[in-house]
């Protein structure tokens, strides 16, 4: 798994006025995309590229895969159950 997105860690260093999303001072909620176990025992893989997509294959799944924690966290956001997130900070 990436310890820290270097990509996006560029576009910060371009803007002087951007905060980086890591800063409590962004605002943002973060969510689980480690994996985990889902409520009805279902295995949510975890993301380990920042990849989109990748099909699962080789065991290595995108933010967007089916069956990852990110995804699912995904749409509880767009279904509005932002209480159910799995390993959010706020």
């Amino acid at each position: 798994m990436c310890d820290w997105d270097h990509v996006a860690e560029v576009g910060h260093g371009l803007g002087w006025q951007r905060k980086s999303t890591d800063d409590s001072g962004f605002g943002a909620v973060t969510f689980g995309t480690d994996g985990t176990t889902g409520s009805d025992g279902a295995i949510e893989h975890p993301t380990k590229t920042h990849d989109g997509q990748t099909g699962g294959t080789d065991g290595i799944h995108g933010y967007f895969d089916r069956r990852t924690e990110s995804s699912k966290n995904q749409a509880r956001i767009a279904l509005g159950v932002v209480d159910q997130l799995t390993n959010a900070k706020r």
